[in-house]
């Protein structure tokens, strides 16, 4: 009997160890399915809020539609909150995983944030009421302050989008005013590509504007 106790105790151990990991990854998978949510929700929010615009701008679309889509946002700004639990910023990483742009200033000051989300909640209830009243002006004056409510929240608590490789390459490109032109056959060998500062218009006709940033190396009359 007394043989037994040593090898229980290390079963409900090993039990204990299994649990737990269970335990850890069904809280990762519900931060994640929690970031998937909030980010499909802030999605529809961008389309509401594009319908609203809209209207705002031109008066295209309806008085209708503009109400549906500020109360569709009131309904999305009643469960925000709800979405954010702890761990899933994106300094985690299931935050990571998901590509989530939640700053970790969220969770150190949540009151801060649930006041924005009470303040969008506010604005978009405001926008219904103005479109209830099939007046335009007013929906646009309501509008500004949704967006404002909305901007606000982004610049406290999202992150900044990252630049893709391709923008970034994008921004490198070499100024309008460097022009590559071919350089005339040369009895002694093939054409070669060079860079002049020259405008387009002083360049001869197989001029074009420059799309990389590099400046290659003439050869010299020997080699060409």
């Amino acid at each position: 009997m007394t043989r037994m106790i040593p090898t229980l105790a290390a079963a409900g151990i090993a039990a204990a160890i299994a649990i737990s990991g269970l335990a850890g990854v069904s809280f990762a998978q519900s931060q994640a399915d929690a970031i998937k949510e909030r980010q499909a929700a802030m999605k529809d929010n961008g389309k509401e809020a594009k319908i609203i615009a809209e209207y705002a701008k031109s008066g295209k679309g309806s008085a209708k539609a503009v109400q549906a889509a500020a109360e569709k946002i009131v309904a999305t700004a009643g469960k925000l909150v709800g979405l954010f639990p702890a761990g899933s910023s994106e300094d985690d990483a299931v935050g990571k995983a998901g590509k989530t742009r939640a700053k970790a200033a969220i969770w150190k000051d949540m009151a801060k944030f649930k006041e924005h989300d009470e303040a969008l909640k506010k604005a978009a209830e405001g926008v219904a009421k103005a479109a209830a009243s099939g007046d335009q002006k007013m929906v646009a004056d309501a509008a500004k302050d949704l967006n404002a409510a909305c901007g606000s929240c982004h610049k406290d608590f999202r992150s900044a989008a990252k630049k893709s490789r391709a923008r970034g390459f994008a921004a490198r490109r070499a100024p309008a005013s460097l022009i590559w032109r071919v350089a005339p056959r040369a009895a002694q060998g093939p054409p070669f590509f060079c860079f002049t500062s020259a405008t387009p218009a002083a360049t001869s006709p197989d001029s074009r504007t420059a799309a990389l940033s590099w400046r290659p190396r003439p050869r010299s009359p020997a080699r060409r």
